[in-house]
Formats: C-alpha cells, structure tokens, sequence
C-alpha cells in the first residue's frame, strides 16, 4: 500500500490538505449567478432576518426557577426551547452558605443552582455507601470555577474535607 500511495501522491495530498503546501494552482473563483449588478447584496437581509428567527424559537434565555438566592447571573445565558419546557426538580436543600453569598454577593443564583442541586445529589447515598455525584457541563464564561469552589466551601462547612476537581 505504500508504493500505491507514494504513485497517486497520497503524501502530497495530505500534506496539502493539511496546509503544509499549497496548492499549485488555485482554482478561478466563479462569480455568483444571481445576484444584482447594482446591489451584491441584495435579498440577504431577508436571508438573515429568517435565520435570527430560527435561532430565536431554538434558544431562550435561561433564569433559575426555583432557586432564590443570589444576584441575577451577569451573562447572557440560554438553554433549548426544548431543555425550558420542561420543569426542573424541587429544591429540598437549603446551603449552608447562603447567607454569605447574600452578603457578599459571590455567586450568582445561576451558580447558587448548580451548588444546590449538586449537594442534593450528595445527600443520596449510593447502594455502596458512597455519595450520589453531580456532572457540571455549563459553558464558557458561567463560572464553573466559581461555581465548584462554592461546591466545595458547602461541603467543608459540613465536614466533609475530600474532594476532586476534575478541569
């Protein structure tokens, strides 16, 4: 199969699809066909209205609905038409360190719903004894950081002292 490749130019091929050479020749761009000679970009406003429609019915802006406490999150946050539309589970846990973050004003109630509903999974204890888990996939720019270090000041003022942080 290597001789194969080195006839047909395999190597070659990779390379240039890689970017490290270029190709001989760059093919002629073809001037689009319909559009106007006076207005290039005619109709495309129509185009982008429809897509920022599109985008509007997928996502919608997120606010914690059954948590309380904390300022509102300074990001613009959003979730799936489909992720709002269905109702989140009942807080039955009060944190420890809420009035330090109503004082202090370190988290945001987004951050404050993670944390709780993060130590709500731990107060499950597993068949094995062990602690229930909790997954934190929020994006970028949520405060993840901030949110597991509030997870982990929750859990030091109830004892518990291990923990593993996984970035």
């Amino acid at each position: 199969w290597r001789k194969e490749a080195r006839e047909e130019g395999f190597m070659e091929r990779m390379a240039r699809t890689l970017g490290f050479i270029r190709a001989k020749t760059a093919p002629e761009p073809t001037p689009p066909t319909n559009l106007s000679e006076n207005n290039p970009f005619e109709g495309l406003e129509d185009e982008i209205d429809e897509v920022e429609e599109d985008v509007g019915e997928t996502f919608v802006e997120y606010e914690p609905r059954k948590v309380d406490v904390g300022e509102k999150h300074p990001g613009d946050i959003v979730e799936t038409g489909s992720l709002a539309s269905v109702e989140p589970p009942d807080v039955t846990y009060v944190p420890a360190i809420q009035s330090m973050v109503e004082r202090e004003n370190t988290l945001s109630s987004l951050q404050m719903e993670a944390i709780i509903y993060a130590c709500q999974r731990h107060e499950v204890r597993l068949r094995d004894g062990s602690r229930g888990g909790f997954f934190l996939g929020d994006g970028a720019g949520v405060g993840k950081g901030r949110t597991i270090a509030g997870l982990l000041m929750e859990n030091w003022l109830h004892g518990r002292k291990k923990a593993l942080w996984i970035s």
